[in-house]
């Protein structure tokens, strides 16, 4: 029996509408879960997945996603196939759209805190910070960069 209040009760509550809510649990979504919701809304069939991943077969994809599993062997190639993050495909850590950490001397947990805005600001920092090295770097007598007069 799940529990339940009457919502009428609670004080300052002038509309009884519904009468009677239902008190939900919230679980986490295993790896399982987080395969098949991008492999949905990519409008994928199993089999179209499957056909992504080396080694990985249907009934085996199948079962992964019904499965309360922590991990797979192909978690990884999963990812990839699907355009999703390792991290939170494995963990449901992070975004999903995050590609893997390039800044070892930054804990990704503050980069995880930030919202678009931001994120926004972060990323143009950065860009103008790697625009001024670029421009201090000696020039590079390289073949591949040697434009034809």
């Amino acid at each position: 029996m799940r529990p339940s209040y009457n919502s009428c009760f609670v004080q300052g509550n002038n509309s009884c509408l519904p009468s009677l809510t239902h008190v939900v649990k919230l679980r986490l979504m295993s790896l399982g879960a987080r395969i098949k919701e991008v492999r949905e809304s990519l409008g994928w069939q199993q089999e179209d997945l499957a056909a992504k991943v080396p080694g990985l077969t249907q009934p085996a994809l199948s079962a992964l996603e019904v499965r309360d599993s922590k991990s797979s062997q192909f978690a990884f190639q999963i990812a990839e196939a699907l355009g999703v993050s390792a991290r939170w495909l494995m963990t449901g850590a992070g975004r999903k759209d995050d590609v893997d950490w390039p800044f070892p001397r930054v804990r990704r947990e503050r980069w995880d805190l930030c919202n678009d805005v931001d994120r926004g600001y972060v990323q143009a920092a950065i860009n103008k910070a790697l625009d001024e090295c670029e421009a201090q770097r000696p020039a590079a007598i390289d073949e591949k960069h040697v434009v034809a007069a």
